[in-house]
């Protein structure tokens, strides 16, 4: 017998009170679905067409409607102005750094005030900065996506988009006279920063684009098929094709599939490392540089590698074989072994986070609890030595060219601003660069971090990272802010943040609850939150709600949570089966109806973390984890606020569209459900910081109304 999902079919009714979001009635036009035998209602399914004169109107009235109910919170603009303060009060931010084989250090700054970074190169470490490309020039809603420059520093290439779309175009540019000598090139979305992209000469390099124009029979299309390029100085104005996924001009490939080309130094071999979709692993062909003969296989994707770089005729490599937390391993490129592979550096208590390998030695970066760890291994012995780091924090291996020696990194915490450090090959400890001028507001004084563990629903201890005024007294009434995510073994590491720089001041919690699904604890944690076990990531969100009302932080009236992107499942289904422990929640560019993801261009990528409904055990997984589907009439679910970028690329914007009109139609209290719209963004990247500022200021100054703080309350209309 088929199991009927029923989500309320009632129209939302436009109130007087300052609470009612919505300006209009949603209409209900039910799209009933059988899946493996059961029967999904989607009433507004409607509001996917986000091309209908109707679904555009509907979505500019609640955004409207949205700006006026957040204007009329008075605390809000001082909220933002804390914000700014202290987003200005560090100097200028250097942020992706790029070292080449030359010497030449390639970096990203944003100035104090500025809306985007600009990209900046000095010939030497302490070299003087140059601009090369004034963002701001190009166009108010421009933004840099990415840059790789030539091992010689002659070069660089870079990718620009627009409000938010990440369709970037590539550009070359010749760094010597500043001149764009090629480009643009359409579609070359998802090329990131790698000096290895380029051949070693600096002539030529490899990159990607969307499929033919023109040949996508639907949207679900538009982002497979993916081809490679190679671009030289012979034909700058006529990349050559390099292959079609779509066509045998290459291996055989999949429609999820895209592929880059990579040389290193010191080797014979040019490699092609294929991705598929999300997958974490990888699988990988070579070939004889200059031979011209077709690649071979050489890593496939049940090896269990995520993360590799070629030395010689030596491939390192991170694997999560016989290692849930992940090994270093090495072994030959000429005639590889993944079974029984040396092992570099052996799995640990710690996660294994990323590798470099340097001229000198490999440089591979740790996860251990709270902080991280860098070692330098020696080629030839394995012997490793450890770097010495001066706080606990995150760390990142920057993009550093395999022919340097040693490493180029950056480190930042929950209170501490980012710095970046260079470590030689003799160097015990890492070193300050001048990349990231000192201010005072490089640090927040009288904040303090702890770690604390929350019980689950399985007994599974899950780790909070709790933020708050030195000596904070629990007197259970602390307005409380958790942020959660738990997808594809991201791990959600410490970062100093100005959006919450006046929620600490103000004696506020800030709180990251690492839930499964992340990469915390490696491989296994990984897939406790993922499909079939995807339940265990809002679970555990939930389970660190109750154990801050427990310990005595905060109560569900002053309690919030808040999660982008994947974080809206975890947010979404913990606000819909545990709608009495929150006060207010705040999915942001969300996964929401998990059920038609897959008809999005970029639903096919993702069903590997996610679940197809093709699939009855999938589908089931995907049904359990879209929270649109788990809203229910009659039930007092918390004030909600959900922002999204109407550009998006990556999360449809009707994935929030519909959940805030379920939302509104079930809500018997007339509590607020905003849909907070920015049509100058998409998926957050792209956005000025301005942007990104003042979408928080609307979440955090909404989170204080809703929890009843002073000077947060609206005057009556």
């Amino acid at each position: 017998m088929s199991r009927f999902v029923r989500i309320a079919l009632l129209f939302a009714a436009s109130v007087s009170h300052v609470a009612q979001a919505a300006p209009v009635a949603t209409p209900v036009r039910n799209v009933p679905q059988t899946y493996h035998g059961t029967v999904v209602d989607d009433p507004y399914r409607w509001l996917e067409d986000t091309d209908a004169a109707e679904t555009k109107a509907w979505m500019r009235a609640q955004a409207d409607a949205t700006q006026r109910v957040i204007d009329r919170i008075p605390g809000r603009a001082q909220l933002l102005k804390q914000m700014l303060d202290a987003e200005n009060a560090v100097a200028a931010r250097a942020l992706d750094v790029t070292r080449t084989a030359s010497g030449h250090v390639f970096f990203t700054r944003r100035a104090v005030g500025a809306a985007h970074p600009a990209l900046y190169v000095r010939s030497s470490l302490n070299g003087e900065d140059r601009m090369l490309i004034d963002v701001a020039a190009r166009g108010a809603k421009t933004a840099l996506d990415y840059f790789f420059p030539s091992p010689d520093g002659k070069r660089v290439a870079y990718g620009l988009s627009s409000a938010g779309s990440e369709r970037a175009a590539l550009y070359v540019m010749d760094v010597g006279s500043g001149r764009d000598i090629a480009g643009p090139f359409a579609d070359a979305m998802w090329n990131g920063n790698g000096v290895s992209k380029w051949e070693r000469d600096g002539k030529a390099f490899s990159f990607i684009t969307l499929r033919e124009p023109g040949t996508a029979r639907s949207k679900t299309e538009a982002f497979e098929w993916n081809r490679t390029w190679r671009w030289s100085e012979d034909r700058p104005a006529a990349p050559t094709l390099v292959f079609d996924a779509a066509k045998p001009l290459g291996p055989a490939m999949i429609a999820t599939e895209s592929a880059q080309v990579f040389r290193y130094p010191d080797s014979a071999w040019e490699i092609m490392q294929v991705e598929d979709g999300v997958r974490r692993d990888s699988r990988a062909l070579k070939r004889k540089v200059g031979s011209g003969e077709s690649f071979a296989p050489f890593l496939q994707f049940d090896d269990g590698v995520s993360r590799f770089q070629v030395r010689g005729d030596t491939i390192y490599a991170v694997s999560r074989i016989n290692a849930p937390r992940y090994q270093v391993v090495a072994t030959s490129l000429v005639t590889p072994d993944w079974k029984s592979p040396h092992v570099v550096l052996p799995a640990g208590d710690y996660v294994v986070d990323n590798l470099h390998a340097a001229r000198d030695a490999l440089y591979v970066s740790v996860r251990d609890g709270a902080r991280f760890r860098l070692f330098r291994i020696d080629y030839r012995s394995f012997a490793r030595e450890e770097i010495v780091l001066p706080f606990p924090g995150t760390l990142r291996l920057h993009t550093n060219d395999n022919a340097q020696v040693g490493v180029l990194v950056s480190l930042g915490g929950w209170t501490n601003v980012t710095q970046h450090y260079a470590v030689g090959p003799k160097d015990s400890a890492v070193q300050l660069t001048t990349l990231q001028p000192r201010s005072g507001g490089d640090s927040l004084p009288g904040i303090s971090s702890r770690v604390e563990m929350a019980r689950s629903h399985d007994g599974v201890m899950v780790p909070l990272s709790i933020v708050q005024k030195d000596g904070a007294a629990k007197t259970g009434k602390t307005p409380t802010l958790i942020w959660a995510y738990g997808a594809y073994g991201f791990s959600q590491n410490p970062s100093l943040r100005s959006e919450y720089a006046g929620w600490l001041n103000a004696g506020y919690a800030y709180v990251n609850c690492h839930v499964r699904g992340g990469g915390e604890y490696g491989e296994a944690w990984y897939t406790a939150g993922k499909i079939a076990t995807k339940a265990n990531t809002w679970k555990d969100l939930i389970a660190c709600a109750e154990h801050l009302i427990a310990t005595g932080v905060t109560t569900p009236a002053k309690l919030g949570i808040v999660g982008r992107s994947a974080g809206g499942i975890a947010v979404g289904r913990a606000m819909t089966e545990r709608p009495e422990l929150f006060a207010v929640a705040a999915p942001g560019v969300g996964v929401l109806d998990a059920v038609r993801a897959e008809t999005e261009p970029n639903g096919a990528g993702n069903t590997m973390e996610f679940g197809t409904v093709k699939q009855p055990d999938e589908f089931r997984a995907l049904l359990a984890m879209s929270a649109y589907h788990h809203v229910k009439a009659g039930v007092k679910y918390p004030a909600a606020i959900l922002p999204h970028g109407v550009n998006d690329s990556r999360v449809a914007v009707w994935q929030s569209s519909k959940m805030a009109a379920a939302l509104q139609a079930a809500r018997p209290d007339a509590k607020p459900v905003l849909l907070d719209l920015d049509y100058q963004a998409g998926h957050g990247r792209g956005s000025s910081r301005e942007q990104q500022l003042a979408s928080f200021a609307n979440v955090l100054a909404f989170f204080l109304w809703q929890m009843g703080e002073p000077g947060f309350q609206p005057a009556a209309p």
